[in-house]
C-alpha cells in the first residue's frame, strides 16, 4: 500500500462521481454472482444473449456503486476445449495496464519520490526529450500525431509504445523495483486483484480466454498481465471507495489534459452530455471496454474474444438501457457485414 503522511489521510469519498457520497465505513467489494437482479440488468442480459446468438463472446460486469447487478459470461473461451466464458474467465488488460502504471507513479509522487511536473529525463535520461511526466501520462494525442509526423521519432512526441516504455523506466527508477514488480507490489496486491497475473503464453491457465481473430476464427494466445472482469471491479472499487491513493492523486487519476485524456483514461462527455471515463483497449482477438459513468455511479466491464466487431453496438446498447436517458442511442445488432470473425 502506498505510503503518504498523515495530514493527507481522508475519509473515503466517491472518487470519481458527480453524486457525492460519504461513506462511514467501507463497502463490501461484491465479485462472484449477482446480488440482487433488477429489470434493466435483466434487459441487458437479454440483449446480450441476442449478441451472442450472432457470434459475441466474453464476459459483462455491470454494476451500480458497489451492487453488482451483471456478471456474467456468453459464449467459448476455449473453442477447442469447449470452456464457456464465464465469471472466473481471465482477459488480457493490455493498454488498460497503463492505469496501473500511472497509479504507481502518483503512489511515488505521494511519497515525495518524483514530481508529475519534472521533466522525465531527469529520471530516464535524454530518450525523454523535454517532455515532464505528466505529459507522459497524458499527452495532447492530436499534437502529437502532427508533431510525430513532423519529427518522426522524437521521444518527447513519441508513439504510445515508447512512451509506455519510458513510464515504465520512471517506475524502475523512483521506485527501485522493475516495473512489473512495482506494479505488482504497488497496485496488484494493495489492490486485492488475486487473480490477476502475468501470462508469457505459457502460463497454461484452462481460465485464461483464447481470442478469435480473422474469417475463419484463428486463435490468439494472450501476453501480459490476464485477470478476471471481478478484478477490473476491485481496482474500481480501490480508487472509487478512495482507500488506494490520496484525495489529490486520486483526482489526478482522472483529470483530462487539453486532448480529453488522463493517465491511462479518455474522459468527457457522451453526444448527449453524459460524463463518462473510459479505456478501450484493442488485440487481435480481444477488446476490452471499461466505462464509468460518475453522475449515475455505473460501471460497465465489457471483454470480447474475438474480432467480431462487438464492442461498439454492445457498449451503445448498454448505456442506452443503463442510462435511461438517451444519452447514447441504441445501435443496432451488429450485422454479417460487420462481423470479421470469431462467431
Amino acid at each position: 500500500m502506498f505510503r503518504f503522511p498523515a495530514r493527507r489521510r481522508l475519509l473515503p469519498l466517491l472518487l470519481l462521481g458527480g453524486t457525492a457520497c460519504a461513506l462511514a465505513t467501507p463497502e463490501k467489494v461484491y465479485l462472484n454472482q449477482v446480488q440482487a437482479p433488477v429489470a434493466t440488468a435483466k434487459a441487458a442480459d437479454a440483449a446480450l444473449t441476442r449478441f451472442a446468438t450472432d457470434g459475441f463472446t466474453g464476459s459483462v460486469l455491470i454494476a451500480r456503486g458497489s451492487r453488482v447487478l451483471l456478471y456474467k459470461g456468453y459464449g467459448d473461451a476455449n473453442r477447442a476445449r469447449e470452456l464457456p466464458n464465464n465469471a472466473e474467465t481471465k482477459y488480457p488488460f493490455g493498454t488498460l495496464t497503463s492505469t496501473f502504471t500511472a497509479a504507481a507513479i502518483l503512489g511515488l509522487e505521494a511519497e515525495g519520490r518524483l514530481r508529475l511536473d519534472q521533466p522525465a529525463a531527469e529520471l530516464v535520461g535524454s530518450e525523454a526529450g523535454t517532455a515532464t511526466i505528466a505529459e507522459l501520462l497524458a499527452p495532447d494525442a492530436a499534437p502529437r500525431v502532427a508533431r510525430a509526423a513532423r519529427y518522426g521519432s522524437d521521444p518527447a512526441v513519441a508513439a504510445p509504445a515508447t512512451r509506455s516504455a519510458l513510464l515504465d523506466r520512471v517506475l524502475e527508477v523512483a521506485s527501485g523495483q522493475p516495473a512489473a514488480q512495482a506494479i505488482r507490489d504497488r497496485v496488484i496486491v494493495p489492490a486485492g486483484l488475486t487473480r490477476t497475473v502475468m501470462d508469457d503464453g505459457t502460463l497454461g491457465d484452462s481460465l485464461v480466454a483464447r481470442g478469435y481473430t480473422g474469417p475463419y476464427g484463428e486463435t490468439v494466445v494472450v501476453t501480459g498481465l490476464v485477470g478476471p472482469l471481478a478484478d477490473l471491479y476491485r481496482w474500481h472499487q480501490a480508487l472509487r471507495l478512495g482507500t488506494f491513493l490520496p484525495l489529490a492523486e486520486r483526482h489526478q487519476m482522472i483529470a483530462p489534459a487539453g486532448s480529453g485524456y488522463g493517465p491511462g483514461w479518455s474522459v468527457g462527455r457522451t453526444a448527449d452530455g453524459a460524463r463518462v471515463i473510459e479505456h478501450v483497449s484493442r488485440q487481435p482477438g480481444f477488446e476490452l471496454w471499461y466505462g464509468y459513468f460518475p453522475e449515475q455511479d455505473l460501471l460497465i466491464l465489457l471483454a470480447a474474444n474475438n474480432d467480431g466487431g462487438f464492442r461498439e453496438p454492445i457498449a451503445a446498447r448498454l448505456t442506452s438501457l443503463l442510462l435511461g436517458n438517451g444519452a447514447v442511442a441504441a445501435r443496432p445488432d451488429v450485422t454479417k457485414e460487420q462481423r470479421t470473425g470469431g462467431s
